[in-house]
């Protein structure tokens, strides 16, 4: 009877063991499986942020490159709207473009001193605090303060902006203008401008490039004209259009219209 009993307790000892190196294996498992799961939805979650941080770029790039070309080659005679009037980027090129020995040199990798770290000019993007904000009807946005007094509302912020909006712009010589001694220092037709146009947002990026050909017209002697003329010369009063300063009768080309082509890539 006893030896019954001993290989009883010793079968059930055995059995329990067995049960519970099943059970760890069970729960092993199901930990494994857990931890799968969230890590594909972790995975799935994450991909679906990087698309979503990919398209914001890519639009918000391409939005931007598209003002900025609008900038340079908006010109509507009927309501009389110029870039002379109208573009901070058109005026700051006309007074710091072609003055390569004092300011901005033109890119050409196989030459000394025209590399990126000299010719590649970078430009940070901003909102614009001061701008009015206006509801969706194009009305400005008005607020009541202390004593009834009205005012309207600027902007603070910009929806779907991405964390960083970068413009790299810099201008290229045409081959044939290359060995002039004058190279850079006086303007030719047909020089190239591209300019670069990069968003990030969540670790990831979107460029968006342009490039523009330069035609050199000449002014007439219409009221518009001259009106054009004027407006360009008080411009390169302002630091931030001409910070070198540069004289405007004989430093700036002040006869010359400049016409920025889009190049069609």
């Amino acid at each position: 009877m006893r030896e019954k009993n001993r290989k009883f307790h010793r079968s059930y000892q055995a059995d329990k063991g067995v049960a519970l190196i099943v059970a760890v294996l069970i729960i092993s498992v199901l930990i494994v499986f857990t931890f799968t799961l969230t890590l594909v939805a972790y995975s799935l979650y994450s991909s679906q942020n990087k698309n979503l941080s990919s398209m914001k770029c890519s639009e918000a790039a391409n939005s931007l490159s598209i003002a900025l070309s609008d900038e340079l080659r908006n010109i509507d005679s009927v309501n009389k709207r110029y870039p002379e009037y109208d573009s901070y980027l058109y005026l700051y090129l006309r007074y710091n473009l072609f003055h390569s020995d004092k300011t901005w040199p033109y890119y050409d990798p196989s030459k000394e001193g025209h590399g990126k770290d000299e010719a590649f000019r970078y430009f940070s993007l901003k909102y614009n605090s001061k701008k009015t904000l206006s509801d969706e009807n194009g009305n400005p946005v008005v607020t009541t303060g202390e004593g009834g007094v009205e005012s309207t509302v600027s902007v603070d912020h910009v929806e779907g902006l991405p964390a960083k909006t970068e413009v790299c712009i810099y201008w290229e010589l045409p081959v044939e203008n290359k060995d002039d001694p004058q190279a850079g220092n006086k303007p030719v037709s047909n020089a190239l401008l591209t300019v670069e146009v990069t968003c990030e947002a969540a670790n990831q990026s979107y460029t968006a490039r342009k490039e523009y050909k330069l035609s050199i017209l000449s002014y007439g002697d219409s009221e518009e004209d001259v009106a054009r003329q004027v407006a360009m010369k008080e411009a390169g009063k302002k630091d931030m259009v001409n910070p070198c300063a540069f004289s405007y009768e004989t430093e700036s080309y002040p006869d010359e219209f400049w016409k920025w082509e889009l190049v069609e890539q």
